[in-house]
């Protein structure tokens, strides 16, 4: 790349040089190092030569893994009492199915009048029927499923001396 930069150091505005064939080159190993070649033509009595290494300013550190799917455990749960609960957790993982630690999961139920999650994972019982829980970070997201259903525990006949006619 050649770039041709003024210079101005005159304090009416004179221009003294003329800064001519700047060279960047980007090296693959290091990508924060620069080199670049000064040569300055002089306008009238001075030429001077510079060489300099460094950087334009502060780098931004590379990107993070991407997020490609996230795993929703356990994937099939069964609550059998309302109120009770079950603790469920997300992993993110990216296109090489390598785990990604510290991320931060949006939590949502499809049917929260049956079970509701918070914001930790943790599912409650509200009614009877089956709901999708879903982990999701942006526009990625994984789902498990819980079904709600009530087991009998005792069956109580009242009054206690009632029969049945045959």
């Amino acid at each position: 790349m050649r770039r041709s930069l003024g210079l101005t150091l005159a304090p009416e505005g004179r221009r003294l040089f003329r800064l001519a064939t700047v060279r960047f080159v980007h090296l693959v190993e290091s990508p924060m190092m620069h080199s670049a070649t000064y040569r300055l033509v002089p306008l009238g009595i001075v030429a001077l030569a510079a060489a300099a290494c460094g950087d334009d300013g502060p780098t931004q550190p590379p990107p993070g893994p991407t997020v490609a799917s996230i795993e929703v455990t356990p994937n099939v749960d069964t609550l059998v009492a309302l109120g009770a609960t079950s603790q469920f957790t997300a992993v993110a993982r990216d296109a090489g199915r390598n785990p990604i630690s510290g991320q931060t999961f949006a939590w949502s139920s499809s049917a929260p009048s049956t079970a509701s999650v918070d914001a930790a994972g943790r599912v409650t019982a509200q009614a009877n029927g089956t709901a999708d829980i879903t982990a999701s970070i942006g526009n990625v997201s994984g789902s498990a499923s819980v079904v709600v259903a009530q087991e009998v525990d005792e069956v109580v006949v009242t009054p206690g001396s009632a029969s049945l006619a045959t």
